[in-house]
């Protein structure tokens, strides 16, 4: 039963974290929508404005939430190359990413939240 339990802690922990991911990229994205950005650069006559997004990772081995960053960052670099690839979303926008190691557990961020 414990090890049941530890299971179902961990999902429900790389679950939270994805969440809060998804929710941080859609206020991105409804702030790019309402804001100029920068000025337009010229891509083989395709003008795109450079949109950046700030992604908090646990990431450090010392953090015990440290493989739910690990695990997370390639699946947010994946969005972030197909976003940019695909030329119905975003039409006129180059989104990147800035990363950044936030070294606290995720129990310590759930008690800012909640």
């Amino acid at each position: 039963m414990a090890v049941s339990a530890r299971r179902c802690e961990w999902r429900w922990r790389r679950v939270r974290c994805a969440e809060i991911i998804v929710v941080v990229l859609c206020i991105e994205a409804i702030l790019l929508l309402s804001c100029n950005g920068q000025k337009p650069i010229n891509l083989g006559g395709i003008k795109r404005r450079d949109v950046y997004i700030a992604g908090f990772f646990p990431y450090g081995r010392h953090v015990p939430e440290s493989h739910v960053g690990r695990g997370v960052m390639p699946s947010v670099k994946l969005a972030v190359d197909h976003i940019n690839e695909n030329p119905t979303i975003l039409r006129n926008y180059r989104l990147h990413m800035w990363w950044n190691d936030t070294e606290v557990s995720l129990y310590r961020i759930s008690l800012f939240f909640f």
